[in-house]
């Protein structure tokens, strides 16, 4: 599928969820996993939704950025703007690239370092944040792009809600530590973008999660500074368009 001319999201249904396994999948390809057996199919059907979502944001920026090289290609092309892109992108990726990757936010100190360990053993740059300090680290320039909060402590869901609508560019992932799939479900309700269900899948795999979402903030951002300089150059390029194309970061 990968090798096709089409790009088709996938999905594991899988029995194996030893990290290797789900590991190897997400390296050829697979958009996303889900382990068998499975009775509740309200969590199947979360997490392709989940994925069409994906997908969707992906061609929403592929069809706008198609647009605004129409519109400059059209022009002089002597953007000034267009021709230092190259060196702005850089210039951004090496910023994100110094960011910690992601805050784990938790009231329970102990919890928190432990599963900021995992995070490492992954790859992952994590830092925590108790839920009276996440804010002080979101609101860095510097801050992370993704949160990942853990639904054990009081006030969890209210701290998602109010997170999601503070700062909209944060991606979320939700840590359930039950087999309950319904506190999981109301965090999504609530603003997270996914979660992972700690006593089925172990922190491990939980981290992996972390690590696609940290990935999809990145491309987000990257996206976004691309749209950003490339409406600005169809402005400079094509200045009668300015009534037509309206860019919000």
């Amino acid at each position: 599928l990968q090798a096709s001319t089409y790009e088709v999201p996938s999905v594991l249904l899988t029995g194996d969820v030893s990290p290797a396994s789900i590991s190897e999948a997400l390296r050829y390809g697979a958009t996303d996993y889900f382990s068998k057996p499975f009775v509740n199919m309200e969590h199947l059907v979360r997490r392709l939704e989940s994925v069409l979502d994906k997908r969707l944001t992906r061609l929403f920026y592929d069809v706008m950025l198609g647009d605004l090289s129409k519109a400059i290609l059209a022009g002089t092309g002597t953007s000034k703007k267009f021709t230092t892109l190259s060196r702005s992108l850089l210039d951004l990726k090496a910023s994100i690239g110094r960011r910690p990757a992601c805050v784990l936010v938790d009231d329970d100190s102990a919890r928190r370092e432990a599963r900021i360990e995992s995070m490492h053993s992954q790859g992952i740059v994590a830092i925590g944040a108790a839920p009276d300090e996440v804010d002080a680290t979101l609101a860095s320039p510097r801050g992370p792009l993704v949160a990942v909060l853990s639904l054990e402590f009081k006030g969890s869901q209210a701290t998602i809600a109010r997170l999601a609508k503070t700062y909209p560019k944060l991606l979320i992932l939700a840590l359930a530590a039950t087999t309950s799939i319904r506190n999981a479900l109301r965090a999504v309700e609530n603003g997270a973008l996914d979660y992972g269900m700690l006593v089925d899948e172990g922190i491990d795999i939980c981290a992996m999660r972390a690590k696609r979402l940290i990935d999809q903030a990145r491309r987000q951002a990257m996206y976004a500074k691309i749209a950003s300089l490339m409406h600005e150059a169809a402005i400079e390029t094509r200045p009668e368009l300015a009534d037509d194309i309206i860019f919000m970061e």
